[in-house]
């Protein structure tokens, strides 16, 4: 499992969004035209374009088909491609891919209400979070594995309206349908960035540099 991190401020992108705009097909760069910040905009075109050229480095190209699942998920029609999950926040995209599916969920660190949204967590989550000495930290923590793990499955929040999940976040496992996932948390420069899937022993994170980027960039070109 390996994965990639862009952060588009040290790479400059926002200048470049005009460029990125025109390496996408046609019906991306027209969902490009309904966000109304630039921001967006630059996370969205960061992320196809990322997504674009893990195809196009395994094999296939940069104009293959992406579809998405019934509660978002996308993923290349081509089963001979990567699986794959995307998340953004901030100026960070990071997308997560292997031979198996897997979830994953960047955020940006803000001083929230953290004691109002913790309600919506279970009480082993709520009682981690009034014992914690970080507990803003730690609530980014949970928000964040809690969100990798509904994306791993691809249905969303839904996972935890009717089913069991059981999170051990000192071992870091969730059980589930008779299944047990693993979780990695990564604290990053003002983000929590958390990944899960069945395995994670050989878990890669790559810092994608402007070498990199350029290299991305040509493949799908």
């Amino acid at each position: 499992m390996e994965c990639w991190i862009a952060d588009t401020g040290k790479l400059n992108l926002s200048g470049q969004l005009n460029h990125l705009r025109a390496l996408l097909p046609s019906i991306e760069r027209e969902r490009m035209l309904k966000y109304i910040h630039p921001e967006d905009s630059l996370r969205y075109a960061t992320g196809r374009i990322m997504i674009r050229a893990l195809a196009a480095r395994n094999g296939g190209n940069g104009n293959v088909d992406i579809l998405s699942g019934e509660y978002g998920k996308p993923y290349y029609a081509s089963e001979k491609l990567p699986h794959f999950n995307l998340s953004h926040s901030g100026d960070l995209v990071v997308l997560s891919f292997g031979d198996i599916p897997s979830g994953i969920d960047v955020e940006q660190i803000k001083n929230i209400n953290w004691q109002e949204i913790m309600t919506f967590f279970g009480e082993k989550e709520q009682t981690v979070l009034r014992s914690s000495e970080r507990p803003l930290e730690d609530f980014y923590r949970i928000w964040t594995i809690r969100e990798a793990f509904s994306k791993e499955e691809g249905l969303g929040l839904s996972v935890y309206e009717k089913n069991t999940v059981d999170f051990d976040y000192e071992t870091e496992t969730v059980r589930y349908s008779g299944r047990v996932y693993r979780f990695r948390t990564i604290p990053l420069s003002g983000y929590m960035l958390s990944v899960c899937a069945e395995d994670l022993e050989n878990l890669k994170l790559t810092q994608i540099s402007e070498t990199m980027w350029n290299s991305l960039i040509k493949s799908i070109s």
